[in-house]
């Protein structure tokens, strides 16, 4: 499984909303700027975010992004699945099952096993929190800066 630049720009930009999110709201302009993202694409990436919730705009000069819930209520796994849709490992383990193109789906030996890795990665990105991210991002910056 591999996830998209897309969802890797979303990681690092909701990083750098909430980094921002007490003093004043993002700007997009800003956070590309940072993070070295493409501008136009980080727009379609906050549009995916706000679309599921994640994060709110403010229109205006003094405008831009923050986060709609907080730090501690954000897992990786929130905004994997804003970006690249409900999380399967392999198709038949769609919940529409009128999508299902496999004919063996009720006798298949491994759908189980899939079953199981699918469910221990969701596990493991709703175990990771924003807050989580960002002290980690934030304790590597402090130790980038005392190498200096």
């Amino acid at each position: 499984m591999r996830f998209t630049a897309k969802t890797e720009y979303a990681v690092r930009a909701i990083i750098e909303i909430a980094l921002l999110d007490k003093d004043r709201p993002a700007q997009v302009k800003e956070i590309a700027t940072r993070q070295a993202i493409p501008e136009r694409f980080l727009e379609q990436v906050m549009a995916a975010l706000k679309k599921d919730g994640l994060i709110e705009s403010t229109r205006g000069s003094q405008g831009g992004y923050r986060l709609a819930r907080s730090a501690e209520q954000i897992t990786l796994a929130d905004i994997i699945q804003a970006i690249e849709g409900p999380m399967q490992v392999i198709e038949c383990l769609s919940e529409d099952l009128r999508n299902q193109k496999c004919e063996q789906v009720d006798l298949c030996a491994v759908r189980d096993v899939w079953k199981g890795v699918q469910s221990s990665l969701l596990e493991a990105l709703d175990s990771i929190t924003l807050a989580k991210l960002l002290e980690k991002y934030q304790n590597q910056r402090k130790a980038k800066a005392q190498q200096v």
